[in-house]
């Protein structure tokens, strides 16, 4: 993601999430490469499911982009 490259971070991350679905910042790591991949939609969805599992900066994510 350090290097814009959001292609790689988004594989990277989903193969993160398998291996740990609870992690909230995993989870909204994910929805970030997602959003720079212009998929707002899975950004989203993303963002809510770590919102749910408790990431504190997910709601901003989710107000400044999703709603």
């Amino acid at each position: 993601m350090e290097m814009s490259n959001y292609l790689a971070a988004r594989k990277d991350f989903e193969i993160c999430v398998q291996l740990d679905s609870k992690d909230p910042g995993l989870r909204r790591f994910l929805g970030l490469a997602k959003l720079n991949l212009n998929d707002k939609s899975g950004a989203c969805k993303d963002f809510e499911l770590a919102e749910g599992l408790g990431d504190t900066q997910a709601g901003e994510l989710i107000k400044k982009n999703c709603k």
